[in-house]
C-alpha cells in the first residue's frame, strides 16, 4: 500500500523534473509547424534538413532556421499556392545548403515572395 502512495508522489517529481529542464520556445514551435506544412504540402521536402531548435551555449548560437514571419508566411498559404508558386522548390534548394551556411533572410524571403 505504501508504494501505491508513492505512485503520484513520483510521477509528479518527474513531471516537475521534466519541465524543470527546459521549455519550448514559441519561434521552434512555429519553425516545426511550419516545416510540417512544407513537408505535407511539398514532395521533396526532407524535414530533417531543417534546424528548429534554439541553443545559446558552448560558444555555438543555434537558431530556428525559419523565422517567425517565414514560418507563418509558410503556415497561411495553400498547398496549392506553395506549389504553384514554386516556394516548395526554392524552400527545398535552400535546405540542401549545410546549417551553418544556411541564411535566414533567404529563408524567409523564399517563404514570403
Amino acid at each position: 500500500m505504501g508504494l501505491l502512495r508513492r505512485g503520484p508522489i513520483a510521477f509528479g517529481a518527474i513531471v516537475a523534473v521534466v519541465l524543470s529542464c527546459g521549455s519550448v520556445r514559441e519561434d521552434e514551435t512555429l519553425c516545426e509547424e511550419a516545416v510540417a506544412r512544407l513537408d505535407d504540402c511539398c514532395t521533396k521536402v526532407d524535414a530533417r534538413r531543417f534546424n528548429c531548435t534554439y541553443n545559446d551555449g558552448c560558444g555555438t548560437d543555434l537558431n530556428p532556421i525559419l523565422s517567425a514571419r517565414a514560418a507563418n508566411c509558410i503556415r497561411d498559404t495553400s498547398c496549392t499556392d506553395l506549389q504553384d508558386r514554386g516556394i516548395c522548390d526554392g524552400i527545398v534548394q535552400l535546405s540542401y545548403e549545410p546549417y551553418p551556411f544556411q541564411n535566414r533572410s533567404q529563408f524567409e524571403a523564399e517563404a514570403c515572395r
